[in-house]
């Protein structure tokens, strides 16, 4: 597949069960890591989950998490998004930026996450910022993973994404 997705192909963008997001979250995130090991103790409610659905596919092909801040650590950092992942044959067709938008209104003010150093241009552009140029690293679920690079992000300005 490639091009972007058109406005006449059918994406739509919905509330899932945290559940739904577990098979996106193996397969794009942390294939190392069990299945069975991806839900996470904040997927719980009040967590927002979206899931990204064409009309080609009864499953989700995008999957994003949004935690309040006052479930969080840092509630001065607003919404945090710890979890998002689009299916590989999706990636480059806009619906990481369509996932992005709806989670943007969802949260009604700042988001924060830690990108992926190889994802940090694609938040830049949707009008997120580094916090700090110091990069961390993550091992996935449970410290089971393989280690990836992070950078922590914010978004500061209201910007079109």
């Amino acid at each position: 597949m490639s091009g972007l997705v058109s406005p006449t192909e059918s994406l739509t963008i919905r509330l899932i069960p945290p559940e739904e997001t577990h098979f996106l979250r193996h397969a794009v995130l942390w294939p190392t890591v069990p299945l069975s090991a991806q839900a996470q103790p904040y997927d719980a409610s009040p967590t927002i989950h979206l899931g990204a659905f064409h009309s080609s596919s009864p499953s989700p092909i995008g999957v994003l998490t949004l935690v309040p801040a006052h479930c969080t650590c840092s509630p001065e950092y607003g919404v945090q998004l710890p979890k998002f992942a689009v299916s590989t044959e999706w990636q480059g067709r806009g619906v990481g930026g369509a996932m992005l938008a709806a989670a943007i209104q969802y949260a009604a003010g700042a988001v924060q996450l830690d990108a992926r150093l190889d994802q940090r241009a694609f938040y830049e552009k949707r009008g997120f910022a580094a916090l700090s140029s110091q990069t961390f690293t993550k091992c996935g679920p449970g410290g089971a993973g393989p280690p990836i690079e992070y950078v922590r992000m914010r978004r500061t300005r209201i910007h079109d994404v």
